[in-house]
């Protein structure tokens, strides 16, 4: 009986496992994901696809997401996350690991804005926590891979002889953070490493 049970038991997990390989799940757990993120930031964030490659550890494909004139705040082809421990009910959610593999990155500030464009998601996500939804995220490393960033305030003219600290692009960059946290609209990390090119 016990043996009949184990076999039982090893059955379903290779049923479960086989299940969450598919492409329907993959795709209906993509899109319940998208709907969360679009929820909590009023936003219309895409995302192709989620695959799951076991319990605890997935990529996420083609991340976009843009501000509010359909331009692109963040463009990440593959997302790695390594899941520590999700507690919904509290709104606790830690991760071990998040690596983000050729992201690209753009904060501007259109002509006539006093401020960038990506603020809107913030603003949108702190109405959110104030009606009570109090939440902590942890990520123990976030790995940066040969990315790049752009910031440009178009307030701002091009300076062509100084450093252009208002219009500027970096290239290559490669980022390690450690232990970050976000706590009720706080940030906290550390920077270990992080090197890069400009243009």
């Amino acid at each position: 009986m016990i043996f009949n049970l184990f076999e039982f038991s090893i059955i379903l997990i290779i049923l479960f496992l086989f299940l969450i390989r598919s492409s329907f799940v993959q795709n209906s757990i993509s899109r319940e994901f998208t709907q969360f993120l679009n929820s909590e930031l009023s936003s219309k964030i895409e995302l192709k696809e989620v695959s799951l490659k076991s319990f605890k550890y997935f990529q996420l494909n083609e991340l976009f997401i843009p501000d509010q004139n359909g331009d692109t705040i963040l463009f990440v082809p593959k997302v790695f996350v390594d899941i520590g421990k999700i507690n919904w009910i509290k709104r606790e959610f830690h991760f071990n690991k998040l690596v983000l593999e050729d992201a690209q990155i753009n904060i501007q500030k259109n002509k006539g804005s006093k401020k960038y464009e990506f603020q809107y998601l913030l603003s949108s996500f702190e109405r959110n926590q104030r009606k009570g939804k109090k939440y902590e995220i942890k990520i123990d490393k976030i790995n940066l891979v040969e990315s790049s960033f752009s910031h440009q305030d178009f307030n701002e003219n091009i300076k062509y002889k100084y450093i252009d600290f208002q219009h500027f692009e970096s290239f290559n960059i490669n980022l390690l953070l450690n232990n970050l946290l976000l706590n009720n609209n706080a940030i906290y990390s550390t920077i270990n490493d992080i090197n890069f090119e400009v243009d």
